[in-house]
């Protein structure tokens, strides 16, 4: 087939409908799910934005301990073998890594625990033990956009960095990043 140069600069070629239809459809706006209820809006708000008080995030991890009877909750030791091996900075990344698989397995305890609760005993317990799931998982996506947010300020050179100040949003540093910068 020959495609003349205004098509190839353009980008207006025509297509086989069996390739158009194999790469999927177009989304038209992001997907978002429904609203969530005024008195969970709430609640996780506070925790996505500014994260668990260190008190109760402590209190959470020590009351969702893994299950002694599933062993694969537990986050993995590094092999000692390896630890003497590898570099300090590989070191503390996986101490980080094994931090947040402690905070989802405490936040699947919860929902473990909950699901017990819905199957034995009162709707009540069951709806606290999912809320401090969501707390839990709150936190831990709070923590996980701070970890983002200072990968990128450590390679971004020292002019700029004071402008990395805005709070995340729809973007990780805020809205108003190329008015508060030279970007």
């Amino acid at each position: 087939m020959e495609v003349n140069r205004q098509q190839q600069e353009t980008g207006h070629l025509e297509t086989d409908t069996d390739i158009i239809s194999a790469m999927g459809a177009v989304e038209e706006e992001p997907v978002n799910g429904p609203s969530a209820h005024n008195e969970i809006v709430q609640r996780w708000t506070p925790i996505l934005n500014k994260s668990l008080k260190k008190e109760d995030k402590a209190m959470l991890l020590k009351e969702y301990a893994p299950f002694h009877n599933i062993p694969a909750m537990v986050p993995p030791k590094l092999n000692p073998e390896l630890s003497a091996a590898v570099s300090e900075p590989v070191k503390k990344r996986d101490i980080i890594i094994e931090y947040r698989q402690k905070n989802v397995a405490a936040a699947l305890a919860a929902v473990g625990r909950g699901l017990e609760s819905f199957m034995f005993y009162n709707k009540v317990e069951g709806i606290k033990r999912f809320n401090d799931a969501a707390k839990i998982l709150c936190d831990l996506l709070h923590s996980e956009t701070q970890s983002r947010r200072a990968l990128i300020a450590n390679i971004i050179n020292k002019e700029l960095k004071d402008s990395l100040q805005g709070s995340p949003d729809a973007f990780l540093f805020g809205e108003g990043l190329t008015e508060n910068s030279g970007f």
